[in-house]
């Protein structure tokens, strides 16, 4: 019988023709299950980094200024003193943890750009390592050359009047658990109408 004989379907156009189609399709199966294989491991990675990416942001240390006050305006007698409160309002610990602060009265340092205040800055300590929720507390009593501000009568008026400007700005360094270095800037000045200590426009930021 003609179905029974090979010669026949081998010699065929149309057995030839199936074949070929049959190995067409089964390599542009194969290729597209490579490629549907290499698509998938890019996928998997690209989510893999995404996460990783994720958890540095969100479970990274963040130092962040909490509060701040001053005492010392309330007679001419007083010393100056500046409290600021600071917390670690991220989940895991912040390490190497070192502070640098300026502190000046009647000087015109805020119209100083971010670079100009970062060069005023000394490292005046190291704090240390800082757990999730804790807060620390500096205190400036000091000028940077080391004597203690005591307003005289006229000085204390002027600083009430708004005559003089009393500027106080600084950083915190640290690091966090994934090896990578941030800083948080401050920068507060003494509102005379008010009696507050708020933010300057510039110079405020965490990274």
């Amino acid at each position: 019988m003609i179905l029974d004989n090979p010669i026949y379907w081998y010699n065929n156009p149309l057995w030839t023709t199936a074949a070929t189609i049959a190995q067409l399709v089964g390599v542009s199966i194969a290729a597209w299950a490579a490629l549907e294989s290499r698509k998938s491991a890019r996928a998997a990675k690209q989510s893999v980094e995404l996460t990783a990416q994720a958890m540095k942001y969100r479970d990274r240390a963040y130092i962040a200024l909490e509060w701040s006050g001053i005492n010392g305006l309330k007679s001419p007698d007083d010393v100056l003193t500046i409290h600021l409160k600071f917390r670690n309002i991220g989940s895991t610990p912040a390490s190497l943890v070192r502070q640098y602060n300026y502190f000046n009265i009647n000087e015109d340092t805020i119209s100083l750009s971010d670079n100009e205040l970062t060069a005023r800055l000394s490292s005046t300590s190291i704090l240390g390592d800082v757990a999730p929720s804790q807060d620390f507390e500096i205190n400036m009593l000091c000028d940077q050359s080391g004597q203690f501000i005591a307003l005289t009568p006229q000085s204390f008026q002027d600083l009430q009047a708004g005559k003089w400007t009393l500027h106080v700005f600084g950083r915190i360094t640290y690091r966090d658990v994934f090896g990578i270095d941030h800083e948080t800037r401050w920068s507060r000045v003494y509102d005379h109408k008010n009696k507050s200590f708020p933010n300057t426009p510039h110079f405020n930021s965490i990274t």
